[in-house]
């Protein structure tokens, strides 16, 4: 039942999601929404889309020499400093410390 869920997450993460529009996706309210997702995929809705947003934001960071700017647009964070303050709290680092090195 969270299927399409997931599928609008991964196509729509750049963009701002907002949980009613999850909800709406499964004819559900949005308590019910993020009790279900969190029992089935472990985490709240506004935790995996965070998590979607790192995962892209680090293979852009590894792959592309995009600006960390233009990592956090492309990755639907914003911004650099929102970008930077979820970094440091999930891997402890800035993203431009997942940057490889350029010799």
């Amino acid at each position: 039942k969270l299927i399409p869920i997931l599928q609008y997450i991964d196509a729509h993460y750049t963009e701002k999601i907002q949980i009613s529009e999850l909800s709406k996706l499964i004819h559900v309210c949005d308590d019910r929404l993020i009790r279900s997702f969190k029992e089935v995929i472990g985490e709240t809705p506004v935790e995996y889309i965070v998590n979607v947003r790192v995962e892209h934001a680090l293979k852009l960071l590894m792959e592309e020499d995009f600006s960390i700017t233009e990592i956090a647009e492309q990755s639907g964070f914003g911004s650099a400093t929102y970008m930077t303050r979820v970094f440091k709290q999930k891997l402890g680092i800035p993203p431009g410390k997942c940057k490889p090195e350029h010799e």
